[in-house]
């Protein structure tokens, strides 16, 4: 047996969630449903956690480079993964679903302040082009593509305001963390083939269909500012400042 005092540690720490209102934790699928931001609402409030988060993002983004793949390659070593795994599921016959993340539509205006929207919608681009070469390569391959990104009542949920600690957040817990209930949502429609509250919510992506999905997210992102214009206003503000202060 084992002693030692991180393994002490520990037990007393897993005693010490049992009692926890709002303990880390793992599901048994690998889920970690982010419990313990339920405290740091109730302290603080969802704007807080928002927007601590929106500076740390505000941050990545503006040190992100702009182009997805290497010029000498024409491919990257994170798309030399995924490759492999798609190429890897479609060979044993696997049901199998991409799913494009459904970011809140607070990290969409920064992706956009910040001029990385274009690289986004190269990755969904490569991402149909990946899909098709592997089902061209297996023909009884079962691989689907979702686009869950975009503007729509889900990802243009409000914010509560500054100081607020009792309003609660239906689909989000900030932008880019997503409740289970939404993953609920994504999983029946992808699972199931569910129709859902928003009819585009969950896209199925394919060489001829990437037009439209834009026409969409594009239609979509007009309602969005309309709805919340001074978040769109403030996270487009936030990289802004970001950029200026290197």
């Amino acid at each position: 047996a084992l002693f030692s005092t991180a393994s002490v540690a520990d037990a007393i720490k897993t005693i010490g969630l049992q009692r926890a209102t709002d303990p880390q934790t793992m599901t048994s699928l690998g889920f970690n449903p982010l419990l313990e931001y339920n405290g740091f609402a109730r302290s603080e409030g969802y704007f807080s956690i928002f927007q601590q988060r929106a500076n740390q993002y505000a941050r990545d983004f503006a040190r992100k480079p702009r182009g997805l793949v290497h010029q000498a390659t024409g491919s990257s070593p994170e798309l030399d993964h995924l490759r492999a795994i798609i190429r890897s599921a479609a060979s044993t016959g696997a049901d199998t679903h991409l799913a494009i993340y459904p970011y809140h539509a607070q990290m969409l205006a920064m992706l956009e302040g910040v001029g990385l929207a274009p690289a986004f919608q190269q990755w969904k681009e490569i991402l149909v082009e990946e899909v098709e070469a592997v089902r061209s390569d297996f023909p009884g391959a079962r691989i689907h593509l979702w686009d869950f990104s975009g503007y729509s009542q889900y990802q243009c949920e409000a914010i509560p305001e500054q100081g607020d600690t009792h309003s609660n957040t239906r689909w989000y817990w900030e932008a880019g963390h997503f409740k289970g209930a939404l993953g609920i949502i994504m999983l029946s429609r992808m699972l199931k083939g569910d129709p859902v509250e928003d009819g585009d919510f969950g896209f199925l992506l394919e060489p001829g269909t990437l037009a439209g999905n834009q026409v969409r997210i594009e239609r979509e992102r007009a309602a969005c500012v309309l709805s919340q214009p001074a978040m769109v206003r403030q996270a487009r503000a936030m990289v802004q400042r970001t950029l200026t202060q290197g």
